[in-house]
């Protein structure tokens, strides 16, 4: 997928560009600086002539372009997109420590139509705070991967919804016996965690085995919580 960069976007549309300018706040309105303000424009289609088939074929404009960008916010929790080419946009903000939650996983997603030559003013995202949900790894005899960065190669940890959804737990730290994934998940909601691995063999905190194609712990933070921590024991391969 290509990009579009604010000077390609500039040439090819002129003086048509938009732009929008805003700030991350708290829900009680206080500044968030620091956030990855996250912009992106949806793909625009046209219904084609019927196919061999007789059936409708939806093609790409010709010509459309993508608009992945991101950016950081300032101080005041400030910040801007310039030379935007129109079209539809989805806007989402995350925090990556703390306990912010990530909007466009568990708020409401930012839309709106950006017009041509159309200047966006003070668009708000406001960012709720959530548990801090902590997954340890015990690992004593080394099998996970040093080199794993994001995520653990050799096992899927993370929280899932009752609707279906899936958010992988990033890797928070490193010690030489396990390591940790931490993300903040929403009060009051309930959630399970996953723990999965098709190479090892894994235990939860009582002993008991977790199958390879996984298994789901389902749990509820209240509000009047901090958090929680679930333990998983790596204790061989497959």
């Amino acid at each position: 997928m290509s990009v579009c960069a604010p000077f390609l976007c500039s040439a090819m549309f002129g003086q048509s560009t938009a732009q929008i300018h805003g700030s991350v706040v708290e829900d009680n309105g206080q500044p968030i600086p620091g956030a990855i303000v996250a912009l992106h424009r949806a793909p625009r289609f046209a219904v084609a002539n019927p196919g061999p088939s007789g059936g409708k074929q939806a093609n790409r404009v010709p010509g459309d372009p993508d608009v992945d960008v991101s950016t950081t916010s300032g101080s005041g929790g400030i910040f801007s997109f310039v030379n935007l080419p129109p079209g539809l946009y989805v806007l989402c903000a995350t925090v990556q420590q703390g306990t912010y939650l990530p909007t466009c996983d568990w708020s409401r997603t930012i839309t709106f139509d950006l017009m041509a030559g159309e200047s966006r003013g003070n668009q708000l995202i406001r960012m709720a705070r959530g548990a801090n949900l902590n997954i340890h790894l015990n690992d004593p005899t080394s099998a996970l991967s040093p080199a794993d960065t994001l995520a653990s190669s050799r096992i899927v940890v993370g929280v899932g919804t009752p609707a279906g959804a899936f958010y992988s737990a990033p890797i928070s730290a490193k010690q030489g016996n396990g390591r940790d994934h931490t993300m903040a998940v929403p009060f009051d909601t309930p959630l399970f965690v996953w723990c999965s691995s098709r190479n090892l063999q894994v235990t939860d905190e009582s002993g008991h085995p977790i199958s390879k194609l996984g298994s789901a712990t389902y749990f509820t933070i209240p509000s009047s919580a901090l958090g929680k921590t679930f333990t998983f024991n790596i204790v061989g391969n497959r």
